[in-house]
Order: structure tokens, then C-alpha cells, then sequence
């Protein structure tokens, strides 16, 4: 399902609330799909999956390494 381009929040706050509530709902366990992964998913561009990793990452939500291993919600 693609994020809302005519919503007002930007599209990489969409994705990391989509990230969120996927881990909360079991989708995603000990790690997020790849960046080519959420992409392909949600027809994106590699920078807007980039933001929502960093913004994971700054909320100690997601450890940055090569596996983007996810922390806690």
C-alpha cells in the first residue's frame, strides 16, 4: 500500500509510522526490510527511507548497522 502523497505529513514520517505499527503487529521481527525493500513497497525514493531510518535511529528505536536491527517501540 503506497504512504499519501496529498497528506500533509511528510512521507518519511508516514513510513516510520508505518515501520512502528508493523513492528507493534508482529510484521517485522528483529529487523526492518532492506531499503531497495521499502522502496519497491511503497514507491519511494532511497532518501525517504534513508529519513525514516535516521529519525528511527535518533528515537533509539532502531540500531543502525547493516541488519537496521530494530531496539524497542
Amino acid at each position: 500500500m503506497p504512504l499519501d502523497y496529498t497528506n500533509s505529513v511528510p512521507l518519511y514520517i508516514q513510513l516510520k509510522d508505518r515501520i512502528e505499527e508493523k513492528v507493534l503487529h508482529g510484521t517485522y521481527t528483529g529487523k526492518v526490510p532492506s531499503e531497495r525493500e521499502l522502496m519497491d513497497e511503497y514507491y519511494i525514493s532511497r532518501s525517504t527511507v534513508r529519513q525514516a531510518f535516521d529519525a528511527l535511529t535518533r528515537e533509539g528505536r532502531l540500531s543502525k548497522n547493516r541488519e537496521k536491527e530494530l531496539l524497542s517501540l
